[in-house]
């Protein structure tokens, strides 16, 4: 290479090349040399000026730099982030296989602007103009960006989210030479943030439309989310309830009981645990409910809130006390009649309930004759008078309802003697 070098300046050419030297201890060092011939007046080379500058270091450091992006590139590539570098133009000049599977398909290097080659959207769905991309606008303002969200439309149709965050790069004078733009692809990330939105879509309808009371307490006793069903039960504002505890609104005979509940559920004594408890209504009646709790706790287990479902049975209270007013007064008036009354199974032929007029018509107690009845109703019965009897029965199954059929027969008296009975009887319910 000198000796060519030599030859083009002896010719009259102006030569510059590198080459390496090797000094006298062995040490080989790189030079930048210049061959400058020398000429006469009519033109003639006379001889040749030679010049030298030892560029050992800066090769040195060539190298190192060569050998570092190298590395760098590698490391980029692995990246499971798509990265790409652009010039002051956006125009691509470097990307990863990242890039490449995010986008679809491989840029035209020096040539396709990320922009403009890909289909870009907005996140609410509008398509993106080549300005509004996030690494034109950094490569316009100059200033970084980070986390701008958009979609990316591939050649085949499918879409993929992305996370971007350009950075705009400057040579030593501060002049813009380019930019790197990082893409973290977040699609299955939107993914399960959809359909944690559509289930808590489907949480809050189920909640708010519920037949029945649903809540949450917290640890405190306070009310945290209630739904309409509550206000509606209760005549409260949601905002009314959330500044009240439970133990507010509940009757003042089932606070102690409640508290209890809400203690055993909050030190996980019980799971699960339900009751029948009062309620005070804002204009100050009386809300009979069917309470059932049960604990919330977080991922490591720890109590996060009580749930509360609350179901309205006040009519079925006011119909269960109108019933037992009912079964009062039936049972004082079978008390103070006069006649024996009681009731017969057809089924089973024994008798399942009977007044207390049997003790003092055949002078049995009402346990005795229950005892007798159960175990054979003929020893009761006079012996002519069973068939007729049987037949009567009989004859109380095959008639309709409200039908009376009567019948006289005698029954045995503890005194020993028989006494003469006319029944009447009709059927009660049929199973």
């Amino acid at each position: 290479a000198v000796k060519q070098a030599v030859g083009r300046a002896s010719s009259g050419e102006f030569v510059r090349f590198e080459a390496e030297i090797c000094s006298r201890d062995g040490e080989v060092r790189t030079f930048d040399l210049s061959l400058s011939p020398i000429r006469t007046e009519d033109g003639e080379v006379i001889y040749i000026v030679p010049e030298g500058r030892d560029i050992t270091a800066r090769k040195q450091a060539e190298e190192e730099r060569g050998e570092s992006e190298r590395r760098l590139s590698e490391v980029i590539d692995a990246l499971p982030a798509a990265i790409y570098t652009t010039d002051s133009a956006g125009h691509v000049t470097h990307f990863n296989p990242a890039a490449v599977k995010l986008s679809g398909r491989e840029p035209e290097l020096g040539t396709d602007q990320w922009c403009v080659t890909w289909k870009l959207y907005h996140p609410d769905g509008r398509p993106m103009p080549h300005d509004e991309c996030p690494m034109a606008k950094a490569l316009k303002s100059g200033v970084a960006s980070s986390g701008n969200e958009a979609i990316a439309e591939r050649p085949d149709g499918t879409r993929a989210w992305f996370a971007a965050y350009p950075t705009p790069l400057h040579d030593n004078a501060g002049n813009l030479n380019g930019g790197v733009n990082m893409l973290v692809d977040i699609t299955e990330r939107k993914r399960v943030e959809e359909a944690l939105r559509e289930s808590e879509e489907r949480f809050r309808g189920t909640f708010e439309n519920a037949a029945i009371g649903i809540a949450h307490v917290g640890l405190d006793g306070r009310w945290r989310t209630v739904n309409q069903a509550i206000c509606d039960m209760t005549g409260y504002s949601r905002e009314e309830l959330l500044e009240l505890t439970f133990a507010d609104i509940t009757h003042e005979d089932d606070r102690e009981s409640g508290q209890a509940i809400h203690r055993s559920i909050r030190l996980g004594e019980v799971s699960k645990r339900s009751a029948e408890k009062r309620y005070i209504r804002k204009d100050g009646s009386t809300l009979w409910a069917n309470l059932t709790v049960s604990l919330l706790r977080d991922g490591s287990g720890e109590p996060l809130h009580i749930i509360a479902a609350i179901e309205d049975i006040s009519e079925k209270k006011q119909f269960t006390v109108e019933l037992e007013r009912q079964r009062k007064f039936v049972e004082r008036l079978t008390t103070v009649m006069p006649s024996v009354l009681y009731v017969f199974n057809l089924v089973e032929l024994r008798n399942t309930w009977v007044n207390r007029q049997i003790s003092e018509t055949l002078g049995y107690t009402v346990e005795e004759i229950a005892e007798i009845a159960n175990r054979a109703v003929g020893e009761l019965v006079h012996p002519e008078d069973l068939e007729l009897l049987q037949n009567h029965f009989a004859e109380i199954a095959a008639s309709k309802d409200g039908e009376i059929s009567s019948v006289e027969y005698r029954l045995h008296h503890r005194d020993g003697s028989w006494r003469w009975f006319q029944s009447h009887d009709t059927p009660f319910s049929r199973g």
